[in-house]
């Protein structure tokens, strides 16, 4: 980020604008970091750098990036009308989004409704999605936002559904996509085997709830990802009623104990 804004002080016209294009993808990436560390603050921080480049770079998909993230970053602090507003604005944009931007921004929107416990609006937006996702893949288009892929969003939809506390819907969700999710997205994939584990847990299947819990505590412990462990903390409290099950204190020991790789 210093070098880019080294380069930045330097430049004009067309190459100053791509520099800040380019600084406006890093700071989102720093935001997301930040965000994965459990710096809300310092995530935060980035994105509203990131969206001061954007907009001085004049770039409409960067302005809607940034807002995605900050859209995400409200759902992971639980305010539903904030995710909505800035998902929804990141739709709203001067010049045309290409199809994989408005994918990005439509499923975000849909979280949000899905944290707002609206059942229909959240299914109504993932639906769109797929389809801008279909068309992007069809036209060889990766775009900004090239993780949002079929498997992203029938994943966000499993965790509306666990949300909703529809646990088999769920479950059958998360099973069926994260075969299919590329092995490169491992600190997401610890987040979605932590969210399948809570799903086997309100299932009342506290057996399988600690065997996948403990595959995502795995990643946690490789990643050190904040956003994995707030997850098995959810998953903890939520196997609370099957505390003198073995595998379930054991779970609760490995998760807890002051020598585990988490504390480290």
């Amino acid at each position: 980020m210093r070098f880019i804004d080294h380069l930045r002080r330097g430049a004009r016209g067309e190459v100053r604008n791509e520099l800040l294009t380019v600084a406006a993808q890093y700071g989102v990436l720093a935001g997301w970091l930040h965000h994965d560390a459990g710096d809300a603050q310092g995530a935060a921080y980035w994105s509203d750098r990131a969206m001061e480049w954007a907009q001085e770079a004049r770039n409409d998909v960067g302005i809607s990036l940034v807002l995605q993230e900050k859209s995400n970053l409200a759902k992971g602090q639980g305010d539903a009308d904030a995710a909505i507003s800035l998902a929804q604005a990141a739709r709203r944009t001067v010049g045309p989004l290409p199809p994989r931007s408005r994918a990005v921004a439509m499923q975000q929107e849909a979280q949000g409704h899905g944290l707002a416990g609206d059942e229909l609006a959240f299914h109504r937006l993932f639906d769109q999605a797929l389809e801008l996702v279909g068309i992007a893949e069809r036209d060889q288009d990766p775009g900004p936002g090239r993780w949002c892929t079929q498997a992203h969003i029938e994943i966000q939809r499993a965790t509306c559904w666990l949300r909703l506390e529809r646990p088999q819907r769920a479950i059958d969700l998360f099973a069926h996509q994260l075969a299919t999710l590329p092995a490169r997205y491992h600190r997401d994939r610890g987040v979605y085997l932590s969210r399948q584990a809570q799903a086997h847990a309100i299932n009342d299947d506290p057996d399988q709830a600690v065997a996948v819990g403990h595959k995502a505590l795995a990643v946690g412990r490789e990643t050190g990802s904040a956003r994995i462990f707030a997850e098995l903390d959810r998953l903890d409290a939520s196997l609370a009623g099957w505390s003198d099950l073995a595998v379930v204190a054991q779970f609760h020991e490995a998760l807890t104990h002051p020598n585990s790789p988490r504390h480290r």
